[in-house]
């Protein structure tokens, strides 16, 4: 069995990461995958804000970030074990984890699934998602979806096609004006 919760989605070559581990996976083995959601509100802010940061900044960024909040709220521990009894450590572990790693992919999910498929795994958690959803403020568990797969080849894996690209959040043909409208400012060069 292969596990990746909240893994996959930061692999920077994620068909090469994926190739990697699926060596190890035997004939009828499973593999699970959480992945961030595209199409939600939150990872419409985070993709978005990703493009103003500069990725080489991110220590300086994650430091700027930390003296911010200390000096709003006091000292804390930045282990991300204390995230459940901490709102500081909450807020700079979420904001670090999403928008200062190097790499966030945000995958379509049906896309994602017949990837699985047209590579001989059985998907065990069929689901058919919707392009986007910005109601994920009021249901955080929208904010990543689950993907069960069952190994189908009972020889060595050979994942075949290009591997799916990141979905830019500003490029979702949303229907509502004022989801249009806000991805028309937030696309205008400063």
């Amino acid at each position: 069995m292969i596990y990746l919760c909240g893994v996959f989605h930061h692999f920077n070559k994620p068909k090469l990461g994926l190739q990697n581990l699926l060596n190890n996976l035997n004939y009828k083995g499973i593999i699970f995958i959480r992945n961030y959601t595209s199409g939600s509100m939150f990872f419409f802010l985070v993709d978005f804000i990703r493009k103003f940061v500069p990725k080489l900044d991110v220590k300086i960024i994650q430091k700027l970030l930390l003296e911010r909040l200390e000096k709003k709220f006091g000292k804390f521990k930045t282990d991300n074990k204390y995230w459940i009894n901490n709102y500081s450590n909450y807020l700079y572990n979420t904001s670090v984890d999403n928008c200062c790693v190097p790499t966030v992919n945000l995958f379509d999910a049906n896309k994602f699934q017949k990837y699985f498929v047209k590579n001989n795994f059985k998907n065990l958690l069929v689901e058919k998602y919707p392009i986007y959803n910005h109601n994920d403020h009021r249901k955080i568990d929208v904010m990543m979806q689950s993907f069960i797969f069952k190994n189908l080849n009972q020889k060595k894996i050979k994942l075949k096609k290009k591997f799916l690209d990141h979905v830019d959040q500003l490029n979702i043909k949303y229907k509502e004006k004022h989801i249009v409208d806000t991805v028309k400012l937030m696309k205008i060069k400063f």
